[in-house]
């Protein structure tokens, strides 16, 4: 069963996103419930880290960023 969710989104949609599941991963927490990860990937330099980080610093919240090291070119 794969319950992969993908489409495409322009930064300020990602952030609009995490606005709203930061808030419920809280929660999950706080029930004892594991928060829901979420992968955001595409070309290097189109915000997807800045985003991130962005928005964690709204929420006060940490953020944990994995870099798959398999993908990335040499040289990159």
């Amino acid at each position: 069963m794969n319950n992969k969710i993908s489409t495409e989104l322009i930064p300020s949609e990602v952030a609009e996103l995490l606005r709203y599941v930061i808030p419920q991963n809280v929660e999950l927490a706080k029930e004892g419930h594991l928060p829901i990860a979420y992968n955001i990937e595409g070309l290097p330099g189109i915000s997807k880290t800045s985003v991130a980080k962005q928005v964690c610093d709204e929420f006060k919240t940490h953020h944990y960023i994995r870099l798959n090291v398999g993908e990335i070119e040499q040289g990159d």
